[in-house]
């Protein structure tokens, strides 16, 4: 199983980015929301996302997460420091199927994501060296896309974290409960946090 990664601090949340998005029916500012409920929504199925930092940022992890992309829809980013392009990766699926390694069994299907099951997909690209970055132009196609439009809950953009060791999935979590219970004289119960 591959390590596990994890993107601690969020660049593109309000503060750290200013969004901005070539087609809006709903605002671009909602992917910066926590919620899932707060989508933006594009007015057709193609879109430009932008994400200019206040500040210089570090970055090798870029996601749109909670999406109703379809297997088909593609992206593109880039990353710039002032006018200079320093990545591109070129048109890729944004929610390519999982590979053959990582099929489950009886619980997935094989060659698609997992929107074709009733779930959002999410695309997530891992970009193979770091940047120092003053913002990142995200390009979304998706032109068979049954809705008509792209949505999107939270847009993800940061530095990556592993783990040297993954934790094992195998393992059992077991409460300890170090409080102190007791009966009082007249029969109630106390209880003293531990």
């Amino acid at each position: 199983m591959a390590k596990l990664r994890i993107v601690p601090i969020n660049r593109a949340d309000a503060g750290a980015a200013i969004l901005s998005a070539s087609s809006a029916a709903l605002p671009v500012d909602n992917l910066q929301n926590i919620t899932k409920t707060s989508v933006w929504r594009a007015t057709t199925t193609s879109a430009t996302l932008t994400a200019a930092f206040t500040g210089l940022t570090t970055l090798d992890s870029i996601g749109l997460m909670t999406s109703n992309l379809s297997a088909a829809a593609t992206w593109r980013a880039r990353v710039f420091d002032g006018a200079t392009m320093m990545a591109d990766t070129g048109i890729i699926l944004a929610c390519p199927p999982d590979p053959l390694g990582d099929f489950d069994f009886g619980f997935a299907g094989l060659g698609v994501n997992g929107f074709a099951f009733g779930r959002f997909a999410h695309s997530v690209l891992w970009l193979p060296t770091r940047y120092v970055a003053t913002s990142v132009q995200i390009d979304i196609s998706d032109p068979s896309n049954p809705a008509g439009y792209i949505e999107a809950a939270r847009l993800f953009i940061g530095e990556r974290w592993s783990p040297d060791n993954n934790f094992s999935w195998g393992n059992q979590l077991t409460p300890v409960e170090n409080a102190k219970s007791s009966r009082a004289e007249d029969g109630t119960s106390r209880s003293e946090p531990g």
